[in-house]
């Protein structure tokens, strides 16, 4: 599979780009996904000087890598999400879906699971056009065809038209091709 090598100057270009459409919405935090959205989660946590959390939710296997037991459930997430606290969570690729998708569904199950709130989609939402929620998600990366639509992205990909692997510069930081 063809490799595509993101610079550091692309990042600040997409985190600027996620910024500049949060126009009318600010997060009381921001919670990293790791690995990959910890950087820039803590990229635009310093930039909006707002506190920045993590939360592991790592469904794909990377070199050397367990994937057992390798997503974490913050109760207290959950809970202050259905308390109405702006919640952004950010990724760096939102590329099935699947890790977004999986951490609502948690959230969702850790508090008051059969409320209408969570079941009206009023605590969180998975559409870029949804403006009601307080839990927001956003990406550098988004790849058309996932199952989950980031309220923010930097830019829109289709891996179903070009299946390429995104290279961030912290992923392979020792090779000369990631600069």
């Amino acid at each position: 599979m063809k490799k595509i090598y993101y610079t550091w100057q692309q990042i600040e270009y997409l985190l600027h780009e996620v910024m500049r459409s949060m126009t009318d919405w600010r997060p009381d935090y921001v919670v990293g996904i790791v690995r990959g959205g910890c950087f820039p989660a803590g990229m635009y946590s310093h930039y909006a000087g707002v506190p920045m959390y993590t939360l592991k939710a790592q469904l794909a296997k990377g070199v050397g890598e367990s994937t057992e037991d390798d997503v974490e459930t913050k109760t207290w997430m959950s809970k202050d999400a259905f308390n109405g606290k702006n919640i952004l969570i950010f990724d760096d690729i939102n590329d099935s879906g699947a890790t977004f998708n999986r951490i609502k569904h948690d959230w969702r199950q850790n508090w008051m699971a059969a409320d209408l709130k969570w079941q009206q989609n009023m605590v969180w939402s998975n559409s870029d056009k949804v403006t009601v929620s307080n839990v927001k998600t956003a990406c550098l990366v988004e790849n058309e065809p996932s199952s989950f639509r980031c309220n923010y992205s930097g830019t829109t990909i289709n891996k179903i038209d070009d299946p390429s692997w995104i290279v961030f510069p912290w992923e392979e930081w020792w090779n000369p091709n990631s600069n």
